[in-house]
């Protein structure tokens, strides 16, 4: 797996709250975003792969389980420890 490949992960995390319905701050996890493009050179085009692809994965069913790892990331971010 790649660095840009781990950012999939990441925007999962950002996509959770349109998905799932959960709420919380993400504005930390955007910038860690937001710097990690830049850093890593991500193109629009590698940007909107990684997205489709994060939403794809979203929309499975136990991505939004309340006791599953996603919601558990996403909490982390809202605390700011992403």
């Amino acid at each position: 797996m790649t660095e840009k490949d781990a950012l999939g992960m990441l925007y999962s995390i950002q996509l959770a709250p349109k998905i799932c319905n959960w709420s919380g701050d993400l504005s930390k996890l955007d910038a860690k975003i937001a710097d990690a493009e830049k850093a890593l050179n991500v193109s629009d085009e590698e940007k909107a792969k990684l997205t489709a692809a994060a939403e794809a994965e979203m929309k499975k069913p136990e991505s939004c389980a309340q006791d599953g790892l996603v919601k558990a990331m996403f909490d982390d971010a809202v605390k700011g420890n992403i």
